[in-house]
């Protein structure tokens, strides 16, 4: 019995595999997928702290909070069409093209 796989698979070695299909895994992957989890939490919670002074920055401004509120109505609307975008283009030309075109374009 296999305690990775929970099943009984015949001439496997659970200690020697890692590669899976065509994708080696690696530790810089895992460390890739935790950085992108951190910043959608991030993300995430500024968007939920951003709710409690809505009624401080409305009343700041003379805006209704409405107004205030659509702010991040505004960065989910574009999150979601971006993603999008930002698949597409990282299929055609690949990742690191696109990362390297982005921060040519962008100095810091």
């Amino acid at each position: 019995m296999d305690k990775n796989l929970g099943m009984s698979i015949p001439n496997y070695d659970a200690e020697r595999d890692t590669d899976v299909g065509a994708y080696a895994l690696s530790d810089k992957r895992w460390l890739i997928l935790l950085q992108f989890a951190l910043v959608l939490v991030s993300s995430a919670y500024m968007m939920m702290t951003f709710s409690a002074i809505s009624l401080t920055t409305s009343a700041a401004f003379g805006v209704s909070d409405i107004i205030v509120n659509s702010c991040v109505l505004v960065f989910l609307i574009a999150f979601v069409v971006f993603n999008f975008i930002s698949i597409t283009v990282i299929e055609k030309f690949g990742l690191s093209k696109t990362v390297s075109k982005f921060y040519s374009n962008n100095s810091l």
